[in-house]
């Protein structure tokens, strides 16, 4: 895990957050010297599917600009990892939005396997 106050290309970033429950995590990140902070909550769904497991991500994640006073909404992908047993490897799937909250803009990107 990254250490508290990490310092790297996007300047100090500040980790804050963790498990609030078995199967919720709760999540701040903050860089104040590129002026964009990370929050968000994430429950996680894991499901067995023979040599795959899949687990919903359920929750979102807002990503705020403090300097152009903009928000962005994220809802997470269902993630897939393949051949457990043998050489694992990672898919993404489902649909992911993304909402500006100032503008009202948004987007929408879906992955079918």
């Amino acid at each position: 895990p990254p250490s508290e106050n990490a310092e790297n290309d996007c300047g100090r970033v500040s980790p804050k957050g963790g498990p609030s429950s078995c199967s919720v995590t709760a999540l701040h990140l903050e860089s104040p010297s590129k002026r964009v902070q990370l929050t968000g909550h994430v429950w996680s769904k894991p499901k067995f599917l023979g040599m795959a497991v899949g687990v919903e991500l359920d929750g979102e994640i807002c990503i705020s600009l403090l300097e152009h006073d903009e928000e962005y909404l994220f809802t997470l992908p269902t993630v897939y990892v393949r051949s457990i047993l043998t050489l694992p490897w990672v898919e993404l799937g489902g649909v992911v939005k993304v909402v500006c909250r100032k503008s009202g803009y948004q987007g929408r990107s879906e992955e079918r396997f």
